[in-house]
């Protein structure tokens, strides 16, 4: 399962990956609930770090069975603060 949100890549004018971000949260999924949102760049996901990671890898992190917890280090879009959200 993930955690509801949808990701995607961003990259530079080069074709260089700058990390990969919330695109979106579903109402009600966990990703909403744990206040994750649009622009919040993913820096580690459970103890691993994911910077120069592809989306696709990224996601394959987020995911687990139903009811595990991810501990998700994000960086919050528009002021560049680090916050760490645990997601069921």
């Amino acid at each position: 399962f993930g955690i509801g949100a949808s990701i995607g890549d961003l990259r530079d004018p080069k074709g260089d990956l700058v990390g990969t971000f919330i695109k979106a949260t579903f109402e009600n999924a966990p990703a909403n609930r744990a206040g994750l949102r649009y622009g919040d760049k993913i820096i580690e996901v459970n103890g691993v770090s994911m910077v120069g990671k592809p989306y696709f890898e990224v996601r394959s992190h987020l995911r687990g069975p139903r009811g595990t917890t991810a501990k998700i280090v994000v960086e919050r879009y528009g002021t560049g603060k680090r916050e760490t959200v645990d997601i069921i």
